[in-house]
């Protein structure tokens, strides 16, 4: 199948997903995360109860606890900081993480921002950067990934 300029052949070969989806984070829990898939965000975002600091040998590790009773805290090594702007307008400084994500059948190195969402429906946000070249999505449909 050749290319055309329109791109016609790149997004025949996109999958169909839907609002809400479950991934899989290995990293962090067992059971699967029910994520919406959010076209107005452009990364990911992925909740937390508690984000902190520690230094290890003079390097910094970031210290995350993704759940509200456990005791499991997770470290990176590899983290960045950016500012991103929320859906009320208001710009945050959030932590970014590159960890694997389970989605259908594959593994995808996915960057999330870490932030509070305690409030919000969703623990998991799945923003443009993730699904560009590879899905489109179909808002009036549900789980169209098998997990």
């Amino acid at each position: 199948m050749s290319e055309t300029k329109s791109g016609s052949a790149e997004k025949a070969e996109k999958k169909i997903i839907g609002s809400k989806e479950l991934i899989y984070l290995p990293e962090i829990r067992k059971s699967p995360l029910l994520a919406r898939v959010d076209t107005g965000a452009q990364t990911s975002a992925l909740h937390c109860y508690s984000v902190n600091i520690e230094k290890n040998k003079g390097v910094e590790v970031l210290c995350v606890r993704f759940m509200q009773n456990s005791r499991k805290v997770v470290r990176f090594q590899k983290f960045t900081r950016r500012k991103v702007k929320s859906s009320n307008g208001q710009v945050q400084q959030r932590y970014a993480v590159r960890i694997p994500m389970i989605f259908g059948d594959k593994t995808y190195m996915t960057t999330f921002t870490l932030t509070n969402r305690a409030d919000m429906k969703h623990v998991a946000l799945l923003g443009r950067k993730f699904r560009r070249n590879r899905f489109i999505g179909d808002v009036s449909e549900n789980h169209l990934i098998n997990p």
